[in-house]
């Protein structure tokens, strides 16, 4: 009678030897989303997890395991634009108290003007 103490030899046996495989493919591919996020920055920091949820059902003598491989990575930051808000409350490109400092947009001069 073979009996299973170890719960590494439980998991690796599980599936026929798939459950190991993903959980190992899971957690490589979790460890390079996480490096991929902070980059070169060596302040920058990123988390995540790799669950492994087992369902266990008993009966008659027997004992049924279901198994499931989850990851949880941070989304990829985006970058934010930054607007000004006009006395009207609109949407601009230029900083409402600046936009008289130099009297409108300069002429762009051209190779007829230069």
């Amino acid at each position: 009678m073979a009996i299973i103490r170890d719960p590494s030899v439980l998991i690796g046996s599980l599936e026929q030897g798939q459950l190991h495989k993903d959980l190992a493919e899971k957690i490589q591919e979790t460890i390079t989303k996480l490096q991929d996020l902070t980059g070169d920055n060596a302040k920058a920091k990123a988390k995540g997890s790799v669950t492994i949820k087992l369902d266990i059902c008993v009966q008659d003598g027997r004992i049924e395991f279901d198994a499931d491989v989850t990851t949880k990575t941070p989304k990829p930051p985006r970058r934010s634009t930054v607007y000004f808000l006009t006395e009207d409350a609109e949407i601009s490109t230029v900083h409402p108290r600046q936009h008289d400092m130099f009297g409108g947009p300069n002429a762009v001069p051209t190779r007829e003007t230069a």
